[in-house]
């Protein structure tokens, strides 16, 4: 693989992207994901959903301290710690398409997470992101579905994890 991370997806991918992309669709392919594979993760799932995106108790919204483009900035950086694969490129994919986050910011986000977990750490998660990148560009390029679903089966088969 080739190409630098900047130049992979043009503005032109990421317009397609967003054109198809559904926050909806997108929540479902994650809320989804462990409990079909296995059952018992659902309260988990539940977890991190109200942790990370719901509310407290008395349904005010519990995200004032960090935006949702800065808590998936964390998440990408924790994931890329923790060897990345098919959830780092889920996240990155969301940051991207959903979030505005460009690829150079997360190439950046992957360097700083590099510096305090290791050179191998930084390595795997830039070769991930380029990866990822090409990915998406070539599905826009070959006119295939760009809904969330599609790029979830894509990634899981791309990131062996089916």
């Amino acid at each position: 693989m080739t190409g630098k991370i900047e130049d992979i997806l043009e503005q032109k991918h990421i317009e397609a992207l967003q054109g198809d992309f559904s926050l909806e669709e997108m929540m479902e392919v994650l809320v989804d994901t462990l409990p079909k594979i296995y059952e018992r993760s659902e309260p988990l799932v539940d977890a991190i959903q109200e942790i990370a995106a719901g509310a407290v108790s008395d349904g005010t919204p519990n995200r004032k301290a960090l935006s949702k483009e800065d808590r998936e900035r964390i998440i990408i950086a924790l994931l890329a710690s923790r060897g990345g694969g098919y959830t780092m490129a889920i996240h990155v994919y969301l940051a991207v398409v959903a979030m505005g986050i460009r690829p150079s910011e997360v190439a950046n986000i992957l360097l700083l997470s590099g510096i305090y977990t290791g050179v191998p750490t930084f390595a795997t998660g830039l070769l991930e992101l380029q990866k990822l990148l090409m990915i998406l560009r070539d599905l826009v390029d070959q006119g295939a579905a760009l809904n969330p679903k599609a790029i979830n089966r894509n990634l899981r088969v791309a990131f062996h994890a089916d």
